[in-house]
């Protein structure tokens, strides 16, 4: 199965996308700014693109990691891939933007107070009803609770299938979807925005285990249950319970797109693909840049004497070509160092010690116990001491092996 899903990518750029024309629509009609939330009729549910994130990491969770489930030696592995994806890049832009606050460049974003606050924030631990300095970090909550309950699943298969369904049961009979600002601790860790990642997973293992007509048959369903859904919401009618459908609605066109992709090869998009690549930066800087730019736009005159849809286009323009800038020159780079660290850690095949200097077996190759080589006499205190060959490939992890 492929591990990287072209398709998916692309999806993952659309939804992206879709949340900048959201905010980007919010932020015009702030007063600041003109109060003309420009195509507010349209995309006012562009933040859809949220709710298919999540189900989208459910179902990559599943995807990469499935064989890694009950294998407890696979866990720091895990544990190390999720870090560097989310973290890095995360603490990098949430400094410059703190930086940036505490000059004086900010109008409306507050710096954490209170040290439970700022361990909120570093660690993306809900410990306060804080706001993120990056306001769309609220999502980030949800992933890291969902990334350490996968672990356990990791660790423990009966002890993490026993956490998620109590943990499905409590999410679903208090059945609440919380303002995503200053949310509690309660609230975010039950919030039913949780089931998007039990949706994805439930697609994956469709993906895996089913039919290419059930998946078919998933995707058309999920087709007509997201148009469905629109059109009731866009009728006037707008149910809170809407979210459900919705997350349902995506993880049945993911898990039809997968397939499609994994039989015939997919659609390649290469603009989306790239903008997906870029989702994740594109994601945590879009509001500030949006903010930014509409600034820049009110100082130039351009507000008050162009018609919105041109200053509109043109600020998207910008913030699309600030983030994708923004992901090759800061997050990409910063991601090959992360994982060039990894996999020199991962493919380092030996394990020097006073005594002896012997092949290390990485726990994610399942090498079969009876493949060792010989151990190498202790060294002379003052001599270089004498590696053996490097493993054959077979017994090498493989980097996509760890490739979120």
């Amino acid at each position: 199965m492929l591990k990287v899903l072209q398709t998916i990518q692309a999806g993952r750029g659309i939804a992206a996308v879709g949340v900048v024309l959201f905010h980007l629509s919010v932020s015009m009609g702030d007063a600041r700014y003109g109060g003309n939330p420009v195509f507010g009729d349209w995309t006012w549910r562009g933040n859809l693109g949220v709710d298919f994130f999540f189900v989208l990491s459910g179902f990559i969770m599943m995807h990469i990691h499935a064989d890694d489930v009950g294998v407890p030696a696979r866990w720091q592995s895990y544990a190390h891939s999720r870090f560097t994806r989310l973290f890095p890049v995360y603490w990098l832009y949430t400094a410059a933007f703190c930086a940036l606050v505490a000059l004086g460049f900010g109008t409306v974003t507050k710096l954490p107070e209170s040290t439970a606050d700022w361990l909120s924030a570093i660690f993306l631990v809900r410990l306060t009803d804080l706001t993120a300095p990056l306001a769309v970090a609220w999502t980030l909550f949800h992933e890291v609770a969902f990334y350490a309950l996968f672990s356990v699943l990791i660790l423990n298969k009966r002890v993490g299938i026993g956490l998620f369904v109590i943990w499905t049961a409590v999410i679903a009979l208090v059945f609440q979807y919380p303002p995503t600002d200053n949310p509690t601790p309660i609230q975010t860790y039950f919030a039913a925005y949780n089931l998007d990642f039990l949706i994805g997973m439930a697609a994956c293992y469709m993906l895996r285990n089913t039919s290419t007509a059930i998946c078919t048959a998933a995707f058309w369903g999920g087709t007509v249950l997201l148009a469905g859904t629109l059109a009731l919401e866009f009728s006037g009618t707008r149910p809170i319970w809407t979210a459900l459908p919705y997350g349902i609605a995506f993880g049945g066109i993911i898990a039809g797109m997968s397939k499609w992709e994994t039989l015939r090869g997919g659609v390649r998009l290469p603009i989306l693909k790239e903008l997906g690549d870029a989702s994740y930066t594109l994601y945590l800087i879009h509001v500030p840049v949006i903010g930014v730019l509409l600034k820049v736009a009110v100082k130039l005159g351009l507000v008050s004497n162009l018609p919105g849809p041109i200053v509109y286009l043109a600020v998207l323009a910008g913030v699309l070509i600030t983030g994708y800038a923004a992901h090759r020159m800061v997050e990409r780079p910063l991601q090959r160092v992360m994982k060039d660290r990894r996999n020199a850690l991962l493919h380092f095949p030996f394990v020097v010690t006073p005594r002896k200097i012997s092949l290390r077996r990485s726990a994610a190759t399942d090498a079969p116990a009876n493949v060792r080589r010989k151990s190498t006499p202790a060294t002379v205190l003052g001599q270089t001491p004498r590696l053996s060959p490097a493993p054959p490939a077979s017994l090498t992890p493989t980097s996509d092996r760890w490739q979120s």
